[in-house]
C-alpha cells in the first residue's frame, strides 16, 4: 500500500458526467489529485450523479470550483480505516 492510499480523501457531488470531468480537471490543474467516480449511493431525492474524489483541503476545493462556476450538490470526507 502507497502512502497517499492511506490519506483520508474528499469528495464532491455533482449532476453530470461533464461537470465532474470539469471538476476534475480543475482540480487537478490546481495541484489536486483528483478521479471521478460513479454516485452508487443516493440519498432520497437525490437523482444518479457522480462524485469527484480527491486528496487535500476540501475548503479550497470547493473555492476553487465556485470560482469556476462548477456546481456541486454536496461533498465530505472519506475516512480511511485500517
Amino acid at each position: 500500500m502507497k502512502w497517499g492510499e492511506l490519506m483520508d480523501k474528499a469528495y464532491v457531488k455533482v449532476k453530470s458526467i461533464t461537470h465532474a470531468i470539469k471538476a476534475k480537471d480543475i482540480l487537478i490543474s490546481n495541484g489536486f489529485r483528483a478521479q471521478v467516480l460513479r454516485n452508487t449511493v443516493q440519498n432520497p431525492g437525490e437523482s444518479c450523479g457522480y462524485a469527484v474524489t480527491f486528496s487535500g483541503d476540501i475548503n479550497m476545493a470547493e473555492t476553487i470550483l465556485r470560482n469556476n462556476h462548477i456546481k456541486f450538490s454536496g461533498s465530505g470526507i472519506i475516512r480511511n480505516t485500517l
